[in-house]
């Protein structure tokens, strides 16, 4: 589950399944969608061709509800629209679906932090939890 071998692994294992955003395109050391671009990490950008199909991947516990003034200068942050709330009272944490663009995502935070359905929220990513996939083969690269 931490380190899937391909698409289908990451969004099948674990409590919830990993966040997968298809349709990304190579491009000037980036991946681009039409909601985000995202810096490829220099291991990744080794392995691939401009123009190649990715997907990218998150776990929704890595994919942080917050403020994009508090993330790191490498760090994703995408900016969207809160769909579903789901409380988890035990372990004190909540799992929000977030529209950006055409995706939808989960991300958790805590549970005091007060959010309705329609509220815009930022959403960082940590690159370091970040996963790359090959769009045709879905195997992950780097």
């Amino acid at each position: 589950r931490e380190n899937p071998v391909n698409a289908f692994i990451a969004g099948f294992l674990g409590p919830w399944p990993m966040n997968l955003f298809a349709g990304g395109v190579v491009a000037d050391g980036q991946l681009r969608f039409a909601e985000m671009a995202v810096p490829l990490p220099d291991a990744v950008r080794a392995q691939v061709n401009s123009g190649q199909s990715l997907m990218l991947g998150v776990h929704p516990e890595a994919a942080n509800l917050g403020s994009a003034r508090q993330s790191s200068s490498d760090d994703i942050c995408l900016r969207g629209v809160v769909e579903v709330v789901e409380p988890d009272f035990g372990r004190r944490v909540q799992t929000v679906y977030v529209r950006t663009g055409e995706s939808v995502y989960a991300a958790t935070g805590p549970l005091d932090l007060t959010l309705g359905i329609g509220a815009e929220v930022d959403v960082v990513f940590p690159t370091d939890r970040v996963y790359f996939f090959d769009g045709e083969s879905e195997l992950r690269i780097g």
